[in-house]
């Protein structure tokens, strides 16, 4: 009897040391991913910062060159160029939110019109319908490429009227 229980708290003691070195191992295991989560929540940080940085810098050369071309004394759609208004001011944030989500570039660019002005996102759309094919098409993907795309296309339009491109 006395063995038995001799064998029963040796089973005991080495079952307890192996759970034991066990715990341990699973909770260096949770300590390096908890660091591993910080250092990616940090790196995400830091990208996005980055992006922002790139939006804003972006609006800047969007407002650039429409400043440039009211400044041109051209044949420019001066209606349209004011219609852009709420798109042009709007820019870093429009390519954030764009980055951010598929699909919600339309969203946003509504939102962004509607807060300037009723109706006039209706009359934005309006107007690019009536556009040509590759400005109409770049604005239907409703993605950061095809802002990129759209806010170029747009601006080479302006820029050059006469252009069939």
């Amino acid at each position: 009897m006395m063995m038995f229980l001799l064998a029963v708290l040796a089973i005991f003691i080495a079952v307890s040391v192996y759970f034991y070195f066990k715990a341990e191992g699973l909770q260096q295991q949770l300590i390096a991913a908890k660091r591993e989560r910080n250092n990616a929540k940090k790196e995400a940080k830091v990208l996005f910062e980055s992006i922002a940085v790139i939006a804003r810098k972006n609006e800047e050369v969007v407002k650039n060159r429409a400043r440039q071309l009211q400044e041109k004394d051209t044949q420019i759609d001066a209606e349209f160029l004011d219609l852009l208004h709420p798109f042009i001011n709007n820019y870093a944030v429009i390519y954030t939110e764009a980055l951010r989500e598929k699909g919600k570039l339309h969203k946003i660019t509504k939102k962004c019109f509607e807060s300037y002005q009723k109706d006039s996102y209706r009359r934005f759309t309006g107007q690019i319908g009536a556009m040509k094919p590759h400005i109409n098409r770049a604005w239907s993907e409703n993605n950061i490429a095809a802002l990129i795309t759209f806010t170029e296309a747009i601006f080479y339009y302006l820029e050059n009227p006469e252009s069939e491109e």
